[in-house]
């Protein structure tokens, strides 16, 4: 078997499995377990091997010719088994005379509803990403085989949902604080940060230092929920880099269990805040952070010297 089927071996299961799931979610309607369909699929197969049985799987024709004409329950597969019967006891010398076109154009007709074309527009316009997995299966299924095809079309799809895991989208901002302190926010739009997706955070928050100049960075972690140890340890990496360069690293509303991760795989408290304007009271408890205070200080004494001669004014 092995000789005879070669790679097809890897891809052959990888198919049986996508074209029953398929097929459940075609003609099945809400509510189909994908899970449920793999189990029955798996102990089907393996029940039948012990009478002999080759492994079977859905079809799309044969589903897509019985949903066209009409069958509604499992007693269906009793006429097609008696058919089957039938063409190999009996009527296979008369069927080599029905032409392959015809039984092609019943295919063809039973299936030709489950394309959607109506999907292309809408995707076009707002998702064109969606819309190369697709191409890439249709195209390589007709040039070259439906094995290649889906493998292929499976493996884009994948690749795409890899590289947002390693590019999380990053918002820059420089803010302020209410007292006037600037802070540098960085905030991911996903809600993972995994191995891969570190080193482009770090160089999102060098890049913003560069463009941005010298100022506290806090990264925002309110829409982060995944985290996992490879990645605490590049975040205590890039504060030490912070660190060496006069820079404070903050989390904003960051969980208990990033907080956990964070100090197991650095062994370093880096302060947590609830909100931006409590970066003005943590620097006010460290004295590293002195610069940003003379700038703070100042500030405060010019607004509120201005509030006084306006009241002055006023009474006068």
């Amino acid at each position: 078997m092995l000789e005879e089927l070669g790679p097809s071996m890897i891809i052959l299961p990888i198919i049986a499995v996508l074209g029953n799931v398929a097929i459940s979610k075609a003609f099945g309607g809400a509510g189909i377990s994908p899970t449920r369909e793999l189990v029955a699929l798996s102990l089907s197969n393996i029940c039948g091997s012990f009478f002999s049985s080759i492994p079977v799987t859905g079809s799309f024709s044969r589903s897509a010719v019985n949903h066209a004409s009409g069958v509604r329950t499992p007693i269906g597969g009793f006429y097609t088994s008696a058919l089957v019967l039938l063409a190999l006891g009996l009527l296979t010398p008369y069927f080599q005379y029905i032409p392959k076109a015809s039984l092609s154009a019943v295919i063809i007709s039973a299936v030709i509803f489950m394309i959607e074309f109506e999907v292309i527009k809408p995707l076009w316009r707002c998702s064109r990403r969606e819309l190369l997995p697709g191409a890439i299966t249709f195209v390589v299924s007709l040039a070259v085989g439906v094995e290649i095809g889906l493998l292929l079309g499976v493996g884009a799809d994948v690749a795409f949902l890899v590289y947002r895991v390693a590019r999380p989208v990053l918002t820059v901002n420089k803010l302020s604080t209410t007292h006037g302190i600037s802070y540098i926010l960085i905030r991911p739009k996903h809600s993972s940060l995994y191995f891969p997706a570190i080193e482009w955070v770090r160089t999102g928050i060098s890049k913003a230092l560069e463009i941005h100049g010298s100022a506290p960075v806090i990264l925002d972690c309110s829409n982060v929920h995944d985290f996992d140890f490879t990645a605490g340890r590049g975040i205590g990496a890039l504060n030490k880099e912070l660190i060496r360069m006069n820079v404070p690293l903050f989390l904003l509303k960051a969980s208990k269990e990033i907080v956990v991760i964070l100090k197991e795989s650095t062994n370093a408290d880096i302060p947590t805040l609830e909100q931006p304007d409590d970066l003005e009271t943590v620097l006010e408890q460290s004295p590293d952070y002195e610069p940003y205070l003379q700038v703070m200080v100042p500030l405060v004494a010019n607004l509120n010297h201005g509030n006084t001669d306006n009241e002055h004014d006023k009474k006068n």
